[in-house]
């Protein structure tokens, strides 16, 4: 297998979905209700799962079947 990086395009691109999950878990947070975050690709997914796993104030589940895999970002029941 061969990895093309181009100009850091990968750990831009972690970067902005650890971002996103931040701004989402704190709307998640501050609404009590789960949100859908859309299609995204096995490595997409497992990179917004590791940069919330350890909030627990909030759990992650992947709903859906290939392509249209999606997360879904929940408020913990412990709270």
């Amino acid at each position: 297998m061969i990895i093309i990086d181009t100009e850091a395009y990968r750990k831009r691109r972690e970067e902005s979905l650890i971002s996103l999950a931040e701004k989402l878990g704190e709307k998640v947070k501050k609404t009590k209700k789960a949100i859908t975050v859309s299609h995204m690709n096995a490595h997409d997914r497992r990179i917004i799962h590791m940069a919330l796993q350890n909030d627990e104030s909030l759990t992650t589940k992947s709903r859906g079947e290939g392509e249209y895999r999606k997360i879904l970002i929940i408020p913990s029941k412990r709270n």
